[in-house]
């Protein structure tokens, strides 16, 4: 327990005369103060080091810490960056695919209404002079 300056002395001061009153219990009791406050002091710096220690241990954590989330920032921006540039690729290929599709699908229909009206025109090539002879 550490007693503030005032208590010791006060302590002293209750304490200080021998029995003979010579004031030599006043000498041992102040070269005990003073080792006292300098087995204060050097506990106090040593908490002070120890504090200081830890705080640069907190600082590095951090500091640490800091580098890990940036890094995992880092990480998963590529990730979707790499993700939504797939997506895109794939989006752009099945839009290019069902193009091709309708593409095809339209040639089929002219294709097959070319040869309808093929059909029909010598249909109605065939047709249109025997009506025409017949009447």
């Amino acid at each position: 327990m550490v007693n503030t300056k005032d208590e010791i002395f006060e302590f002293l001061q209750i304490h200080t005369t021998d029995k003979k009153g010579t004031g030599i219990e006043l000498v041992k009791n102040e070269s005990r103060l003073e080792n006292r406050m300098n087995e204060v002091k050097t506990d106090l710096k040593g908490d002070i080091m120890q504090v200081r220690t830890d705080l640069l241990q907190v600082k590095s954590d951090l500091e640490n810490n800091i580098r890990e989330v940036k890094t995992d920032l880092e990480n998963n921006i590529r990730e979707v960056k790499t993700d939504l540039e797939n997506n895109i690729r794939e989006v752009k290929t099945d839009l290019e695919n069902d193009i091709q599709v309708v593409r095809d699908d339209i040639k089929e229909r002219i294709s097959g209404l070319r040869w309808f009206i093929g059909t029909t025109v010598a249909i109605a090539a065939v047709i249109v002079p025997l009506i025409s002879k017949y009447l």
